[in-house]
């Protein structure tokens, strides 16, 4: 499972660096256009401990610690847009080769940072610093910076706003309402996001008139991709509403705009099973199927084509005898899991994508707030200990079984209730989560879904549940799959599935893939991975590259080496509240326990190893 320790530090990492960035912000806008002062002020707080941010960075010296807040300082100032210059950033010149660095040491610009390169840089994303710089502005500025900043940049701040407190709807409203008061000809597909957050707003704001304003001016709108847009959506309202007929009207108007859109079928079967015409719905599924594979020309649809056999195919139910007499309710969450996947509903969530990353949130409000009563639900820490309340929730929303959220939490209570084969008794719950992540997550992401947004979590959780228990099932080919397109939504990686990756690759042969993939993190702290690299280049005939590797990695994780020049190795007990310590002896048995059979397996290594250690005591 996660490593929850892990987690803490880098969630205190993230807190820490938003928070020095919100202060800056504040400074930023009390000083422009004076980067010279902003600099120099931002140097001085950090040397003299005001941004906790920099305890992360270990910097002992104090002048060292003065440049890094200094060049930080100036890349901060470079990515933040400025209200008195039309909201665009006035960057700080980047110095000639010889003239003094920026970071203030005194050395040449050659001779400093400009061999940092941009991967040496602290990335400071620019949607980052306009969210704050717009959060302090005078509402008169606000009203103007649709002029001046991109439709899609201004709808990614309200949706940052709104989904870090709700409070801030209204202004988020006086941010986007401005660009739906110009005329049709004005908008197109570019503000799609922009009008999704709208409606979201119009709830939050209980403006239903506004929102009904919106919804009739874009179905009718000229541009095609605005008009299905809030075609679908009108859809999926009226369908939750009941009103069945109106909402299948909504639903062949979309078709006949964009007869060729694969998202139709997935919402007709789901308008067919909110309507329970489960006999109409497999029909109408069939002739999906063989229609998406005509269309299925370059493999985009086969996570589609897959949920859609899942959907009108019936699971085999399975009973979980005297279960419920040794835990109360867990009788009861293996039958609502059985009907459940018996018609399995919709995701209850959706994906919105903004200008650098993916978000996953509910599909709407009526969903937003079912989400966080469950939620609600959840605040005792053993789910078993009421488990009537939840359980309740479910049997009267089966839709729920759609929401990663809940799947993730479910997840959680099987294990908390501590029974031997656990997988087998909810095999329902693992088949749920596997089709509910294939079509909720794209295989291939065109952004990346990152750890540190707190709502994509829930569903790279259970993604990471699934490698570990195709695992234990004896399945390691779909366990590296899921490990892999898990890598490719979070490449951060802050689960830690590039360790079983590499040692998978290793294991395969594949070295040239484990020698790409670990040099994505050159300054890692995984053993796995620093030791797999050093390993992989060496089986490559790659000695000089590898050689560097190695010591790179034994430098890093002394322990290392003497584990896996041992046979044998006894399992240490220094672990803490179920925690290993960075560079203890557990970790060096683990890395033992998973990898010594790859050292051993690779002609010479082991030697290799030794009289590398021996060079380096």
């Amino acid at each position: 499972m996660r490593n929850d320790m892990d987690d803490d530090w880098k969630e205190s990492y993230v807190e820490d660096f938003q928070a020095m960035l919100f202060d800056a912000s504040n400074h930023i806008r009390r000083r422009e256009p004076d980067a010279k002062g902003f600099v120099e002020y931002f140097t001085q707080l950090a040397v003299d401990g005001f941004f906790q941010f920099f305890d992360h960075l270990h910097i002992e010296d104090d002048d060292d610690l003065r440049c890094t807040a200094r060049l930080l300082a100036i890349q901060i100032w470079n990515a933040t847009p400025l209200p008195s210059n039309q909201f665009r950033p006035l960057p700080v010149p980047v110095p000639g080769r010889n003239d003094p660095c920026l970071c203030g040491s005194g050395k040449k610009f050659k001779q400093c940072c400009a061999r940092m390169g941009p991967d040496g840089m602290i990335d400071i994303p620019p949607e980052v610093m306009t969210a704050l710089i717009l959060e302090t502005v005078k509402q008169s500025d606000l009203k103007q910076a649709w002029q001046y900043l991109s439709h899609p940049l201004l709808a990614h701040v309200a949706v940052s706003w709104l989904r870090e407190d709700e409070d801030w709807a209204g202004r988020a409203l006086m941010l986007l309402d401005p660009i739906f008061k110009q005329g049709d000809k004005y908008l197109d597909h570019r503000d799609e996001m922009a009008l999704d957050a709208m409606f979201e707003i119009c709830d939050l704001l209980d403006k239903p008139r506004k929102k009904t304003a919106l919804l009739q001016r874009f179905m009718a709108h000229p541009d095609k991709i605005l008009q299905v847009t809030a075609l679908q959506r009108q859809c999926t309202v009226l369908g939750d509403k009941g009103l069945d007929d109106a909402a299948w009207a909504c639903f062949q108007k979309a078709q006949r705009l964009d007869p060729d859109n694969p998202s139709l079928s997935h919402l007709e079967l789901l308008l067919l099973m909110q309507q329970g015409k489960t006999e109409q719905m497999q029909q109408r599924g069939n002739y999906w199927l063989k229609r998406l594979e005509k269309m299925n020309l370059d493999g985009e649809l086969d996570a589609l084509i897959e949920l859609i056999g899942q959907m009108i195919s019936d699971t085999p139910a399975a009973l979980a005898p005297l279960l419920d007499q040794l835990h109360p309710g867990a009788g009861r969450l293996i039958d609502w899991l059985q009907r459940a996947m018996k018609a399995p509903p919709g995701p209850f969530e959706k994906i919105e994508y903004d200008d650098d990353l993916g978000l996953i949130k509910p599909g709407n409000k009526a969903k937003a707030t079912l989400l966080k009563q469950w939620n609600h639900l959840m605040s005792d820490e053993n789910m078993w200990k009421h488990p009537d309340k939840w359980l309740v929730l479910l049997e009267k929303h089966p839709e729920l079984a759609g929401s990663i959220v809940v799947i993730d939490d479910l997840i959680q209570s099987v294990y908390q209730l501590e029974i031997p084969n656990p997988l087998m008794l909810f095999e329902p719950l693992i088949k749920l989560a596997m089709l509910q992540v294939k079509f909720l997550l794209p295989k291939e992401p065109k952004l990346p879904f990152e750890w540190v947004v707190m709502e994509n979590r829930p569903a790279l959780r259970v993604l990471g549940f699934l490698a570990e228990t195709m695992d234990e099932l004896d399945d390691p080919q779909t366990a590296l799959e899921i490990r892999q397109w898990l890598l490719r939504l979070n490449p951060g990686d802050n689960q830690g599935m590039r360790s079983d990756v590499v040692n998978d690759y290793l294991r395969a042969g594949r070295n040239r893939e484990a020698a790409e993939l670990c040099s994505h993190y050159p300054e890692d702290f995984d053993v796995s991975v620093n030791f797999g690299y050093a390993l992989a280049l060496f089986r490559l005939g790659e000695r000089e590259a590898a050689d560097k590797r190695l010591i790179r990695a034994m430098n890093k994780s002394p322990r290392i080496a003497d584990a896996v020049l041992r046979k044998r190795m006894k399992k240490p007990d220094d672990l803490f509240h179920g925690y290993f310590r960075m560079g203890g002896e557990y970790e060096a048995w683990l890395y033992h326990e998973d990898a010594r059979d790859l050292w051993q397996d690779t002609p010479d290594a082991l030697r290799w190893l030794k009289q590398t250690a021996k060079t380096l005591k």
